[in-house]
């Protein structure tokens, strides 16, 4: 982790300004050193730049797109550049203009194309933004379908997709009650507690809402949530680097530390009174 950001932040005075590059190392940069942060608790290594700073002085999407007479005949780079100053636009009206733009790019990707998980997960986003403004359910379809093509990607980094299509999916049920949709979110926490590309920590938490989730709707992969809850709870805190992580770590997840545990001997406490059936010798009637 050091070496990389040491590499990244050596390699950033070297890239121009109006690289598409830049904005994008910078950007890798400030995520690696959160994590460095958040996971081994060190501090002093934060870059002077942010992403507005780093955005500011570039051209803005519009004249990037512009610039293009087809993406299909575009520069990769031309491309990236375009994809990176559409995931800083905010502007709800300007949101809505840039996904068309932003749809033919992702189309001008191949399926191995190591920027196209980039294309997918800023059209992805700015549907997302575009539903919160419209309440258009559209919005939340297109990403959906999009963020489930981002999963087959040879490049994709896995946690952001999947957190990404488990809010969009929960936005989708809350709103049809799909009994798919819930099913699909089941399988979207199983695929993140047991894939060990994501941090412990993270595996930890998401069991933990999945638990709780299936039992809340009565699904019945309750059980297997609990057992992988219970299973990431112990590598949550062994595997941290430090004491003083381990404390930290313990402190801002006490939560569910707390209450896993009796949530799940609650849980199958009650799930062996319903499934129980006492003998007609020893009892005069069926015990509930």
């Amino acid at each position: 982790m050091e070496e990389a950001i040491y590499r990244f932040r050596n390699w950033l005075p070297w890239i121009p300004p109006e690289d598409p590059n830049h904005a994008y190392v910078a950007d890798y940069l400030t995520f690696i050193q959160s994590i460095h942060f958040e996971d081994f608790g060190v501090r002093g290594l934060q870059e002077e730049h942010s992403s507005d700073s780093v955005s500011s002085g570039q051209p803005s999407f519009w004249d990037l797109i512009a610039s293009l007479e087809s993406p299909s005949m575009a520069t990769e780079d031309q491309r990236l550049r375009a994809l990176t100053s559409a995931s800083y636009i905010t502007d709800m009206a300007e949101i809505e203009q840039a996904i068309e733009p932003c749809r033919l790019l992702l189309a001008s990707f191949h399926h191995s194309d190591i920027f196209k998980p980039i294309a997918v997960n800023v059209l992805g986003t700015l549907l997302h933004r575009a539903f919160w403004s419209t309440n258009n359910i559209e919005y939340v379809n297109e990403a959906i379908s999009i963020f489930r093509e981002g999963l087959n990607l040879p490049d994709a980094e896995l946690f952001g997709v999947v957190l990404s299509l488990i809010n969009l999916l929960s936005i989708r049920f809350y709103l049809c009650r799909s009994r798919e949709d819930f099913d699909e979110i089941m399988q979207l926490y199983q695929m993140a507690a047991n894939d060990g590309g994501f941090k412990i920590a993270d595996r930890f938490s998401f069991s933990c809402q999945w638990a709780q989730l299936a039992r809340i709707h009565g699904h019945p992969c309750t059980p297997t949530a609990y057992h992988y809850a219970l299973s990431s709870m112990q590598d949550s805190l062994t595997f941290a680097p430090t004491a003083d992580i381990q404390h930290s770590r313990l402190v801002a997840m006490h939560n569910d530390y707390e209450t896993l545990p009796l949530d799940c001997a609650s849980y199958h406490c009650i799930s062996t009174k319903v499934n129980y059936r006492a003998p007609s010798k020893l009892w005069n009637e069926e015990v509930p």
